[in-house]
């Protein structure tokens, strides 16, 4: 199986200032990756977000032996217990959080493991299927990787499918619009045209954006 993937990353505009709300990392030689959103106050976001991306990254290499799921799982159990200990550092009234979303492609499946209000879909022959949980509404997802339950999906892939992974930010009405245009004229829209429209209108509203998005040959 072959893929080819781009990402974009739009800063958050906290008073006047840029930060980075939103984090993304290409693994594996890039098959595997790890998006991330910190949860609390601006201060903290990065100090949620770069434990969670690193400890996703080591559990992908020890779980190596792993069949695919359980590896996928292992590796988002230590990337869960790298934040406990950050946290357990950190003095704050209120304990930060960061969700986490991960799409990891082996054995020509797609899994996608997600904890917090992130999206992955999988555009398929001009259809698209949600493979994260439509929860938006229920209070308890804005809880992230220290207190929500993971929910995994897996799907087996097929050439030409294209996998869009971001945050909720990266999926506003004007970018979902955007990209159901450009992908119904030309199913063949090159993948960085594709994560650019993803995150432009974050851009433009200040509230900061990650997407990646996978097409698979």
């Amino acid at each position: 199986m072959r893929v080819e993937s781009h990402s974009s990353l739009q800063l958050a505009s906290v008073h006047d200032h840029a930060l980075a709300r939103h984090g993304i990392e290409k693994l594996a030689g890039g098959y595997a990756f790890v998006l991330t959103t910190g949860i609390g106050q601006p201060r903290t976001w990065g100090f949620t977000r770069t434990p969670l991306q690193a400890g996703f990254a080591a559990g992908l290499v020890e779980g190596e032996a792993m069949p695919a799921k359980e590896r996928v799982r292992h590796a988002f159990g230590v990337a869960r217990g790298r934040l406990v200990t950050c946290c357990n550092a950190l003095i704050e009234q209120r304990v930060p959080d960061a969700s986490l979303a991960a799409l990891v492609l082996l054995d020509d499946t797609a899994h996608v493991i997600a904890a917090g209000r992130v999206r992955a879909y999988l555009w398929r022959m001009g259809e698209h299927r949600r493979l994260t949980p439509d929860n938006e509404q229920d209070p308890e997802s804005a809880n992230g990787v220290l207190r929500a339950e993971p929910a995994h999906s897996q799907v087996a892939l097929e050439p030409r499918d294209v996998l869009m992974m971001g945050s909720t930010t990266a999926f506003s009405p004007a970018a979902v619009a955007k990209i159901a245009s450009v992908m119904q004229a030309d199913p063949e829209t090159p993948v960085s045209i594709l994560a650019t429209l993803m995150t432009e209108p974050a851009k433009a509203s200040g509230a900061g954006a990650a997407a990646v998005v996978v097409r698979v040959r």
